[in-house]
């Protein structure tokens, strides 16, 4: 009896650490911007303490974090991209990597979040360059431009805001959808040498979104996200299972929030509202059935799930200069709870759950919010005053978090703040 008793404690011990070390190796992180780990409900009257600052050129682009050593694609003065490493816990720069790609877009800077596994690290350009360093050597193991392998021009890039999604690495691909020629859709390439694996090219149209892999009707697979169409596609093969066209947005940029039992919640910016839908099976064919269709949606950064309920910025451009964007709460079926209508001005800012409570970065502000979220409203815990405030409202990346760690940036700062 002791000794299993031992070992179930052993058991718990390195299921504890393992949570506590959680990784965020990719835009949203494992768990679609959640985390399972506690931290202080609480700050000091300055804030959460910031365990160290860096530079960095304009941009917008997010970190991730894997073995306690932190990744970023920068941009540095419309002449190259620069893949950087620092080290989680001091800060330090340990090595970084320069790519040579000259131009200037709408909005300059860095767009997308990295995507790291063990051994190499991926990001992908805003002008369609796709890099993969060695961890290790911090050698590049390959390039690829899509501008070249498929024949379209940089000045086809929509709206030249350039390629905003991050990079999907999954089980041996890298899963990319520039969707704006007709020789590429959604793209998988081989993790190892770049060289493509499928190519679906039966998706056309601007996208920021990002591809993510969820689970359903128990397939894993690929959601893809164009203007008119959102579908799902078999990873390894790249064959579309369904699609659905009754949620229309010409600039798509958040990404779908799951909520369990093969429902999701989807929203976007330009008028186009959210919906929550529930996709079904039967036999080999899939069914998306609209439970409820909204007027509001969040314009950049997708809704998260707690405790069986949806929060998400309804931010859109026409409310931007007239009143402040609301963070609202939604019921599990789509029907909006309330709306935070003073005080919290959160602007185009990105929010995680860390342990059930909201973080918010409030894009104009550069506000830190530390919320207790609760179909009745949500309680603010905390508040600090992280960056600059930003009358152009440019404060846009997503967040990290690993080992009670928030890794965050405005325009030209990234920070570590400890949330432990």
């Amino acid at each position: 009896m002791r000794s299993k008793n031992f070992v179930w404690q052993v058991i718990l011990a390195c299921t504890a650490m393992c949570v506590i070390h959680a990784d965020w190796p990719r835009y949203l992180g494992n768990n679609y911007g959640q985390a399972d780990v506690k931290i202080a409900r609480s700050w000091p009257s300055n804030g959460p303490k910031v365990l160290w600052q860096q530079k960095l050129g304009v941009g917008y682009g997010g970190a991730c974090i894997h073995n306690k050593e932190v990744f970023l694609l920068d941009r540095v003065n419309n002449e190259k991209d620069v893949l950087r490493c620092f080290a989680l816990g001091s800060g330090k720069e340990l090595w970084s990597v320069s790519f040579v790609a000259r131009g200037r877009l709408s909005y300059d800077g860095s767009r997308s979040t990295p995507a790291v596994n063990d051994t190499h690290v991926y990001a992908f350009g805003p002008f369609g360059d796709i890099y993969c360093v060695d961890r290790k050597s911090h050698k590049v193991a390959w390039t690829k431009s899509l501008t070249k392998t498929y024949g379209f021009k940089i000045q086809s890039i929509p709206h030249r805001w350039g390629f905003s999604q991050s990079p999907l690495l999954h089980d041996g691909k890298v899963i990319l959808s520039p969707c704006i020629s007709r020789r590429v859709g959604l793209v998988a390439l081989d993790a190892k040498t770049g060289k493509e694996v499928w190519n679906n090219k039966e998706f056309r149209g601007q996208t920021y979104v990002s591809p993510m892999v969820y689970n359903i009707g128990g397939v894993e697979q690929v959601v893809v996200m164009v203007p008119r169409t959102i579908a799902g596609v078999d990873p390894k093969t790249g064959k579309t299972l369904w699609a659905y066209k009754e949620y229309k947005n010409p600039i798509p940029i958040p990404t779908i929030t799951p909520l369990g039992n093969d429902r999701f919640f989807i929203t976007g910016g330009y008028n186009s509202g959210s919906v929550v839908v529930t996709i079904s099976k039967q036999n080999s064919l899939y069914k998306v059935k609209t439970e409820k269709r909204l007027k509001k949606g969040a314009q950049i950064h997708p809704g998260v799930f707690i405790n069986n309920h949806i929060y998400v910025n309804l931010n859109e451009n026409a409310n931007l200069g007239s009143s402040p964007p609301n963070l609202a709460c939604l019921n599990s079926q789509g029907k909006i709870l309330w709306e935070s209508k003073k005080g919290l001005a959160i602007g185009r800012g990105g929010m995680i759950t860390i342990n059930g409570l909201l973080l918010i970065l409030a894009g104009q502000s550069g506000k830190l919010h530390l919320l207790e979220p609760s179909p009745a409203g949500a309680k603010e815990l905390a508040t600090a005053q992280i960056f600059e405030p930003s009358r152009q409202n440019y404060i846009w990346a997503p967040i990290a978090f690993s080992d009670g760690k928030l890794v965050i940036r405005d325009q030209t700062n990234l920070k570590c703040l400890d949330l432990k």
